[in-house]
């Protein structure tokens, strides 16, 4: 068993990230995703500048994701900057892939086991789910371009007992997305009174470009 450290010991990580300069957002992943750091880091926090191509603003956390063997093991709150009303590009997690979030926000799970606060841009995938437990307890999600089930899959999910509070962003809603969550998932996760429910129609960036 690793043993927790005090919170003065630990490592907040505020990182603003230009999307587009993918090396030194590898690079910087890469070593945080080390021995060296990943098990002094209690918090990381990541954002950037509105800027992205054909309309997407990707954060690619392959780096940070990879190599199972090294666990961010007392980090217990991570946030991905979410998309603005504001913005003109839709903002994307990813595990190596331009634009779906391909399992990213189940990696993150399996690579921070005492995670408390989960803040993303984008659905995540059914790897989400592919535990026995974890102690997460606050999530907020964005659909980004494609709510993958992911509200009913919750609803039905057993493996997050400490999950209390759950925000939720519906996507841009442009043709040939699936970021409209269906209204019988709604219905399905409010009949769920485990869940503090927060569910949002935001006025997302619809303009590609």
């Amino acid at each position: 068993m690793k043993r927790r450290l005090e919170n003065d010991n630990l490592i907040r990580i505020y990182a603003y990230i230009f999307p587009h300069e993918e090396t030194w957002q590898h690079q910087f992943f890469n070593l945080i995703n080390s021995s060296a750091f990943a098990p002094y880091i209690s918090s990381i926090e990541i954002k950037g500048p509105d800027m992205g191509t054909n309309g997407t603003r990707l954060f690619d956390l392959s780096e940070m994701l990879k190599d199972p063997d090294t666990q961010f093991f007392n980090l217990v709150e991570f946030e991905v900057e979410q998309t603005s009303p504001l913005h003109h590009n839709i903002t994307m997690v990813s595990y190596d892939d331009f634009y779906d979030e391909n399992g990213a926000a189940g990696r993150i799970l399996d690579k921070m086991p005492n995670l408390k606060s989960l803040i993303l841009p984008s659905a995540p995938s059914p790897n989400f789910f592919q535990r026995d437990s974890h102690p997460l307890e606050f999530l907020s999600l964005q659909a980004g371009y494609d709510h993958q089930g992911f509200l009913s899959r919750l609803a039905h999910s057993t493996c997050f007992p400490q999950l209390k509070h759950l925000e939720w962003t519906d996507g841009p809603g442009l043709p040939i997305i699936t970021s409209y969550v269906p209204q019988e998932h709604i219905r399905t996760i409010r009949n769920q009174s485990k869940f503090h429910l927060d569910i949002q129609e935001t006025n997302l960036p619809s303009n590609r470009g």
